[in-house]
């Protein structure tokens, strides 16, 4: 991996240690890992991230949220995200690195893009078993001197399939809670945060338009009420963008995605255009 440079926080871009340094995945044992030159302090990765923990136990920080490590937990670390030094010297296990345009299955590529993410699983003895085998499969073929990358994506899509059938936590927030604008929304969010934070832009993004409030007619009117009907209205909150025609306005759900700079409180709610 190599460290680019950030403005706050530096940006972690994929590079691949192995034999064909243009394959978009790679997979190392935690102690593999610790012989590389990688960044101490909080970084954001340019690639997904998978670890799964076999032995030891420590915390690592992901968007500056701190999860308790044992064996059997499994964090999945997805682009843009911030995680302060991987591994933490008490973890051993399994870390899988891959770039958002490799696996190329399309029984994976939802899974992929969901933005509502949860970054931590705890799997049990019989889990944890099963995903370790796919993953020393797939650690073999990419270290091998010829990796097959088709061989690759679809080792990788079971080890991907695997981690979806695993039972979420109780608190983990629903991926199609908001309906298809506001996972878009999301992804909007999580991809163009650093470059803009004007509802206006993410607005125009989605298809939709944000009128501006007149000099003295602050928007939304007070009391305006949630719109709850069938047909498309202005959001009442400022900060999100107005509904689908079915579907109810796009409040954020607690813990839906990381962290980000808030958009402008001062902008209006988007209507549709």
């Amino acid at each position: 991996m190599t460290v680019i440079t950030g403005h706050v926080i530096p940006r972690v871009g994929y590079q691949r240690l192995g034999p064909q340094p243009g394959l978009g995945i790679e997979v190392a044992t935690t102690d593999e890992t610790r012989e590389r030159a990688e960044c101490a302090g909080p970084h954001r990765l340019d690639f997904h991230q998978i670890a799964l923990v076999t032995a030891g136990f420590d915390d690592h920080e992901v968007d500056f949220v701190p999860y308790s490590c044992a064996p059997g937990t499994l964090l999945w670390i997805r682009p843009g995200q911030v995680q302060r030094g991987f591994p933490p010297p008490g973890l051993s296990g399994w870390l899988i690195w891959f770039t958002p345009d490799f696996p190329q299955l399309p029984t994976t590529d939802h899974l992929l893009r969901d933005p509502v993410r949860t970054v931590r699983r705890d799997l049990d003895k019989e889990e944890q078993s099963r995903l370790v085998t796919l993953i020393t499969e797939l650690h073999a073929e990419s270290t091998a001197t010829s990796p097959d990358a088709h061989l690759l994506r679809h080792l990788l899509a079971a080890v991907i399939l695997r981690i979806r059938r695993l039972s979420a936590p109780a608190d983990a927030p629903d991926p199609g809670h908001g309906g298809d604008i506001y996972t878009r929304f999301l992804q909007e969010i999580e991809g163009s945060y650093a470059s803009t934070r004007q509802v206006e832009d993410y607005a125009a993004r989605l298809g939709y338009t944000a009128p501006r409030p007149s000099p003295g007619h602050p928007w939304p009117p007070p009391d305006t009420p949630r719109n709850t009907s069938s047909t498309p209205a202005s959001c009442s909150k400022p900060n999100v963008c107005s509904s689908t025609p079915t579907g109810p306005c796009c409040p954020s759900p607690p813990g839906s995605a990381s962290p980000k700079p808030a958009t402008s409180a001062s902008s209006s709610p988007a209507t549709q255009g």
